[in-house]
């Protein structure tokens, strides 16, 4: 049902916005983001030994995987033509700083629950990650580095060049991040899979939301390290806990704090978001020449 509806809408999406015609479906943005994701998730399984099942983990498939990706990160922009450090939100400034200081602080309240928890039940240590783990390495520090760059630096600036509307590519564009994940279906069950295309969708929504809105990539990747760190909130350790109306309670008011900040910390006009202002200006002025 997932692939259905995303290759459906993205179907859509793709007639309606243009001739039917070869040139214009390989010029096209979802195109490209197509070619993208399977490029990024091909990269993983060149080396032979990350093919071999339950390898993922081992340090050697850690760093081929992580210099296979690099390589992508470096030819993405060649591909998506998305090459300025303003359009890819890498500029590093005082709103930069802002930006990603406001990440962190909105998916901390997103993790009050969690983090109440593990202070209740003195287990704060287990939420930072050992930095002599080549997993950790891997999944807080290089791997988001590669799947901002990718799948929020370089698509959703080339959907909106094409047109599409700062909600659209919200929507979208963390469709081709949730697929491209698919391939753990070789190491998991298909329940694990398919409840991991659930969570990574959303915050996939959340993390362009903060690309876009903020104009920064360091936004979305900080956001993305904490969730990567922190992982899914313990919900069954939750149930299961004799203070679980009190936690339960704490997840709901961090919940219901990052839903009502959300916006107001990430108003475009606040972090002057290039997508808002120059951005949008540049299209226009390209489409009257």
């Amino acid at each position: 049902f997932f692939f259905f509806f995303f290759f459906f809408f993205a179907g859509v999406l793709l007639l309606n916005k243009m001739s039917f015609s070869l040139q214009a479906i390989w010029t096209s943005a979802l195109f490209r983001s197509f070619v993208l994701s399977g490029v990024f998730v091909g990269s993983l399984y060149v080396w032979k030994i990350s093919r071999i099942k339950y390898m993922k983990d081992s340090s050697q498939v850690i760093v081929r995987r992580l210099f296979s990706v690099m390589v992508v990160c470096i030819w993405a922009p060649f591909w998506t033509g998305i090459n300025s450090s303003k359009e890819l939100g890498l500029e590093i400034s005082y709103q930069s700083v802002i930006s990603g200081l406001t990440a962190i602080l909105l998916t901390s309240i997103l993790y009050f629950g969690p983090i109440i928890q593990a202070y209740v039940n003195e287990e704060l240590d287990d939420l930072i990650p050992s930095i002599s783990d080549a997993v950790m390495w891997r999944s807080v520090v290089f791997g988001p580095f590669a799947e901002e760059f990718v799948f929020r630096a370089n698509l959703c600036p080339l959907l909106l060049k094409e047109g599409y509307s700062h909600s659209v590519v919200i929507l979208i564009s963390p469709l081709f991040f949730a697929t491209a994940h698919v391939h753990h279906i070789l190491t998991n069950s298909l329940a694990e899979v398919l409840f991991q295309q659930l969570y990574t969708t959303v915050f996939g929504w959340y993390s362009s939301l903060l690309f876009v809105r903020t104009g920064s990539f360091w936004a979305a990747y900080f956001a993305h390290v904490i969730c990567n760190a922190f992982g899914f909130p313990p919900i069954d350790d939750l149930m299961e806990d004799p203070k679980r109306k009190f936690l339960s309670f704490m997840y709901l008011l961090g919940l219901i704090a990052f839903l009502v900040l959300l916006f107001p910390l990430t108003d475009p006009q606040l972090h002057g978001s290039y997508f808002y202002n120059d951005f949008e200006k540049m299209i226009k002025d390209t489409v009257v020449k």
